[in-house]
């Protein structure tokens, strides 16, 4: 297939995320997100990878109907990247059926 894409990665590096949507040529279908943070610990905030300005470029770049599935053994990191998620107007949640949420 020439029209499919994936990118599997182990991302924790500031920007690194900006850098692969900047170069992707076009609209994203979906986005997974698993088991994304060690840092559950309050003080470890700042290192989470799924950012209100990550939430924003998986926005921008996910085509209509096109969906992010998140996933964390740690239920604190879990609700956190919910409402991170649910900060964006431009996503709907779409709880208990997949994905999370939905590209309006």
């Amino acid at each position: 297939l020439r029209n499919a894409h994936f990118i599997g990665c182990n991302i924790n590096a500031e920007g690194a995320w900006e850098r692969i949507l900047d170069k992707y040529p076009g609209p994203v279908t979906s986005f997974s997100v698993l088991m994304p943070d060690p840092w559950f610990k309050k003080k470890h905030y700042k290192r989470r990878m799924l950012t209100e300005r990550l939430v924003k470029r998986i926005s921008s770049k996910l085509q209509k109907g096109g969906g992010v599935f998140i996933q964390s053994d740690i239920y604190p990191v879990a609700v956190d990247m919910r409402m991170k998620l649910s900060g964006d107007s431009a996503l709907t949640d779409v709880t208990n059926t997949l994905p999370y949420a939905t590209r309006v």
